[in-house]
């Protein structure tokens, strides 16, 4: 049976410039992880983005909801997944405050 984690990666920015700086940092996260991925795919929408991850002939499906002092992630874990979900999210949540501590860009 599959497991489903959620964390909440707190922030002072607001929901747009979270969603702004997640939507900016997320190709730098994919380069890094990019070996380790075999699939991505992220669906934008208003205030959120849905993602489809396949890594280790997983699939991953999840989403991300930018509040104002929090993102929170959501994914839902296959049954073989499931046994380390606390390690996954841990490298969620710190690759998200990763993309928020990013500086804004210069105008």
């Amino acid at each position: 049976m599959g497991k489903t984690i959620s964390v909440d990666v707190p922030h002072k920015l607001g929901a747009a410039e979270a969603e702004r700086r997640v939507r900016n940092g997320f190709g730098a996260v994919q380069d890094k992880l990019g070996d380790k991925l075999s699939a991505v795919d992220i669906i934008w929408g208003q205030g959120r983005a849905d993602l489809t991850v396949t890594a280790m002939g997983q699939t991953l499906r999840g989403g991300l909801e930018f509040l104002p002092e929090v993102v929170r992630v959501t994914i839902d874990l296959p049954w073989l997944l499931a046994a380390i979900g606390e390690t996954i999210t841990n490298k969620i949540a710190r690759k998200t405050e990763e993309v928020l501590r990013l500086p804004p860009p210069k105008i």
